[in-house]
């Protein structure tokens, strides 16, 4: 009996795991399909059209009655984008549990706002439904508003500001208050999700580049090291199946030319695939020099090249490696100010006296960056792994750089090299196509070398009655850090999600710090270390040094946030996130007392509304933070005896403000943008020793790069002139209110205004338009900074009017 009822049991379990292991089975390999027909507006068959699945190199093509199929899709949530050319994009979220049909039609001037798919979370969502505060523009965007290079981003967000000095040697990001003119950024840039650790490596020029998405905030937790107050994602286009290119050609005043062509195209359909892009550009310089009768200060030329090959071998594995250089020069800088410099004085010389400087040198810039990646993804069914590895290397060599900024030949740079070789590695594992949890964990490493020779040339002007000298800088700073960060979106409700994430990072950082001085070629020390002359002690109180140090720093990067989807066009959503930059090594010290500086940390508080209006015509954002930042890290003397600057943790500060960006189309073809933020930066704690050694307390300035109002706003009409023809003229304007260049409060930038324009036409696949940028031609400082307590003043002129056109052929 009881060996009858096992047996009984024993085959009632068995079928209930085969049951079981049907179901499962079916999951996990069931294979599904998605139909469908492209069309135009007036319903006829668009032929060649493409489907693409995003984050992917799998799709199709439509047939010669605009049919197409993708087949062999597991079960899902999936992303297709629509595109043909002359046509708007188009882009579908799709669920998979069966057979999809979907038909799109296709037009040529959209009369709605379109789904826009980003990857801030390291997976697809529709951006608005992604519960953090960010902006995207895609491609046609970026022709729209004419941006070329990274410190044109200014454009797009409201309380995000960039800024250069007029050359694009010195860039600055600034996000709700939060920035640094130090080369190590604040606001973490990512190309392809490969960061950039360095500010003197960035991507000047952007080329051939699918999607921009901008991150206000902290993004710690995903994005590590560098994400104090937010992070820019670039993502370049991917190449297909079909055979895709584009030749654009430019000229406009200041003698600026332009020249890219790109090209992509299948090597093996549906496995193997190329694309290369090589680009060109070159403008005069606008800056007067008249200690030395030149008129072509921030003159610069840049040659950029980049290819990217992607194999697919099955369905679930694929590779993409990628590649890109960029060679730049520039006649930099072109800095006025100097000891003593106030607002009065720059005020009086912007309305006076502009795109004017008074020094005895002229130095040139030349800039080298190389960029390589390997990214390597296998598909599970509920999860995707990935590697992506990198290495970076860049190089730039400054020579008669005057360093007085008077036209009396006291001190200058000759011959300075800086280089950095970055290794880095990131190992991911990602939930995929799960509507209810989603999660993200992965382990990130890297290895930073960098390199600082600066020769300092001390003339008899110097007070040096021996002579002209030379105090010659060595520097090598190793950083290795190890980072592991996770990240989980839970839904508790069909409406409710929570989110938790946390990152722990540690590095180590040493420096060798060698500081020798030179006359006449000779290195002169006695064995007390007492500089010498051939007639004996110099009068000089300048000392060789040998700094060796080392410094560890770790932190937490925790991130909470809870969202709630009211409709499928309201979308609620809060966070509190926490930001981190490492503590470092100052390589300008001669004591190892003087050489660490720690990290610095900022608490981010946000809530914010997403809404879709009048049948998706209408799209507005509003967000609402608060931001504590402590532990700043500022430019300041390091050793009072010796006067040599560097960083250390002196201020900090608490940025509040609001944030609404709209998007509205009235009629079709005219689509206007609206970006506009309210940001008070104060700074709370900030006291400075001065050059005379008294202190000097900055609490309650305003932060720097942190004008009160700021935004823009764009308006572009787009109309069909014939079969084959399409008109398009557009205007952007960038405006921001007072604003300081330092928390000194010494450098001051008044309200100003920034006015583009653009019009032109296509025919087919040809395009030809006319472009102007600082349409009034305002006169603007557009990079500024202080050091010593504001002793010392800096600030460099934006550009002038520009215009020109240009010419564009897609294939």
């Amino acid at each position: 009996m009881n060996c009858r009822f096992y047996l009984i049991k024993a085959n009632h379990i068995k079928s209930w795991v085969f049951i079981l292991s049907t179901l499962i089975g079916h999951q996990l390999f069931a294979q599904y399909k998605v139909t469908g027909t492209i069309n135009d507006e007036d319903g006829k068959p668009l032929i060649g059209a493409t489907i693409h699945i995003m984050g992917s190199a799998r799709g199709t093509a439509s047939d010669v009655n605009g049919n197409y199929v993708i087949s062999d899709l597991s079960p899902g949530q999936y992303f297709l984008e629509f595109t043909f050319i002359g046509f708007e994009r188009q882009q579908k979220q799709v669920n998979l549990i069966q057979d999809e049909e979907l038909d799109v039609q296709l037009v040529t001037a959209t009369a709605s706002l379109g789904e826009v798919i980003v990857s801030a979370n390291k997976q697809l969502q529709d951006i608005q439904q992604t519960p953090i505060s960010m902006t995207a523009v895609q491609s046609k965007q970026i022709e729209q508003l004419q941006i070329g290079e990274l410190n044109e981003l200014n454009r797009v967000a409201a309380n995000f500001n960039s800024y250069d000095d007029g050359g694009g040697s010195f860039q600055v990001f600034a996000s709700r208050g939060i920035y640094t003119i130090d080369v190590i950024p604040a606001v973490g840039i990512y190309v392809d999700e490969v960061p950039f650790f360095s500010s003197w490596g960035f991507p000047t020029l952007l080329s051939d580049i699918e999607r921009i998405e901008i991150l206000k905030g902290p993004q710690g937790t995903l994005y590590g090291r560098n994400a104090l107050a937010g992070a820019i994602n670039i993502i370049t286009k991917r190449p297909t199946n079909q055979v895709r290119g584009f030749v654009k050609n430019g000229y406009g005043n200041l003698n600026q030319s332009s020249a890219s062509a790109g090209v992509s195209f299948p090597i093996v359909k549906d496995k193997l695939f190329a694309k290369a892009n090589v680009g060109h550009t070159r403008r005069d310089g606008y800056i007067n020099n008249i200690a030395i009768g030149t008129d072509d200060l921030l003159e610069r030329e840049s040659v950029t090249e980049g290819f990217k090959i992607d194999y697919y071998p099955t369905n679930r594995l694929s590779f993409s490696l990628s590649s890109g250089l960029e060679v730049r020069e520039v006649n930099a800088y072109a800095l006025l100010g100097g000891f003593g410099a106030d607002n009065a004085y720059f005020d009086s010389l912007l309305q006076s006296r502009p795109y004017e400087v008074n020094f005895d040198r002229q130095g040139i810039y030349n800039t080298t960056t190389t960029h390589n990646a390997l990214k390597v993804s296998y598909e599970f069914p509920k999860a995707t792994l990935s590697s992506i590895s990198s290495l970076q290397y860049y190089e730039n060599t400054r020579d008669n750089d005057d360093f007085d900024f008077t036209p009396l030949d006291i001190n200058y740079i000759a011959d300075a090299v800086h280089n950095n070789h970055t290794i880095s590695q990131e190992i991911r594992l990602n939930s995929t196509n799960n509507e209810k949890f989603n999660w993200i964990g992965g382990l990130y490493l890297y290895y930073v070398d960098r390199q600082d020779i600066t020769p300092t040339v001390s003339t008899e002007l110097a007070g040096n009655s021996a002579g002209e000298f030379t105090q010659r800088l060595d520097a090598n700073i190793e950083q290795r850090g190890l980072a592991l960060f996770g990240q989980a979106d839970y839904k508790l409700t069909s409406q409710l999600s929570v989110l938790l994430g946390l990152r722990y990072e540690i590095e180590r950082s040493e420096i060798t710090a060698i500081r020798e001085h030179f006359r006449n070629g000779q290195n002169f020390e006695d064995a007390d270390n007492v500089l010498f002359t051939p007639d004996g002690p110099d009068p000089s109180p300048l000392v060789n040094s040998n700094v060796q140090t080392d410094a560890t720093f770790d932190a937490f990067s925790p991130k909470i946030g809870v969202n709630y989807e009211v409709s499928n066009d309201l979308f609620l959503f809060g966070n509190v996130a926490r930001g981190y930059r490492p503590g470092g090594l100052n390589q300008f010290v001669d004591n190892e007392d003087a050489a660490q500086y720690d990290p610095e940390f900022s608490w981010n508080y946000e809530v914010g509304v997403k809404s879709s209006w009048l049948n998706n015509r209408l799209k507005a954002n509003l967000t609402a933070f608060y931001i504590n930042w402590e532990d700043q890290q500022l430019f300041t003397i390091v050793d009072q005896n010796s006067l040599l600057f560097g960083i250390d943790n002196l201020g900090q500060s608490t940025s509040q403000g609001v944030e609404l960006e709209m998007n509205f189309l009235p009629v079709k073809g005219l689509n206007l943008t609206a970006n506009v933020g309210y940001l008070s930066a104060e700074i709370t704690d900030y006291e400075v020793i001065g050059f005379s050694g008294e202190t000097l307390n900055n609490e309650g300035n305003q932060q720097g790069y942190s004008p009160e109002w700021n935004g823009n706003f764009a308006a572009h009409y787009e109309r069909k002139l014939g079969s084959k023809t399409t008109g398009f003229i557009g205007l952007d304007y960038i405006f921001q209110s007072e604003m300081f260049f330092d928390p000194e409060n010494t450098v001051k930038q008044d309200t100003y205004g920034l006015l583009n324009g653009r019009i032109g036409t296509n025919y087919q696949n040809f395009e030809v338009s006319l472009w102007a940028k600082n349409l009034t031609d305002e006169v603007y400082f557009s990079y500024g900074y202080s050091v010593g307590g504001g002793a010392a003043s800096f600030a460099s002129y934006g550009l002038p009017r520009t215009y020109g056109f240009n010419t564009v052929f897609k294939f």
